[in-house]
């Protein structure tokens, strides 16, 4: 290498570590902004998180990011309780794999899951139509009427895991 390219190189260099510097610097600024955006229930609720305590060590904006998509999901308040009900019905029903991976694809869809549960405040889950039992009872070859109320919360359980699974199924890639 001669010496005029070798003072390019350099200054080259020089020029990415600056940007470099200056990116790492903005990235943490924007993360103070975020964070400092919290209450202490929001800040309590990301600590619970396990990937917390190294993006707040490292003041990582994307990880934190990451983590305050997956605790609002669960932190809605609305003046509406029906148009929040409805609203994450929503997005679950609309939860769709795309370019998402199949891990944080699942992990989204069990945490939208779980908050749809939470609020409809269903004992037998999301899932919970009369029509899943008829088609069970069809399936096994059952008359609805002739079956016991133990039997219809059994058909009511396993219809609802079947659909759980097919929702997956059908929304991923």
């Amino acid at each position: 290498m001669t010496r005029p390219e070798e003072v390019k190189l350099k200054e080259r260099y020089s020029r990415y570590l600056t940007q470099i510097n200056k990116i790492d610097s903005q990235l943490k600024q924007c993360y103070h902004k975020y964070y400092e955006q919290c209450n202490s229930n929001m800040k309590a609720s990301l600590e619970e998180d396990h990937g917390f305590k190294e993006a707040h060590r490292s003041k990582d904006v994307i990880k934190l990011r990451a983590i305050l998509r997956t605790v609002t999901s669960h932190f809605r308040k609305s003046k509406e309780p029906i148009k929040t009900l409805w609203k994450a019905n929503k997005d679950f029903m609309n939860l769709r794999q795309g370019r998402i991976d199949i891990t944080n694809y699942y992990k989204k869809f069990v945490d939208l899951k779980s908050l749809v549960d939470e609020m409809t405040r269903e004992e037998e889950g999301t899932y919970n139509q009369k029509g899943i039992i008829d088609i069970v009872c069809r399936e096994k070859g059952l008359v609805r009427a002739n079956i016991t109320s133990k039997q219809e919360v059994e058909f009511m359980m396993s219809g609802q895991e079947r659909m759980l699974a097919m929702h997956f199924i059908m929304n991923s890639n």
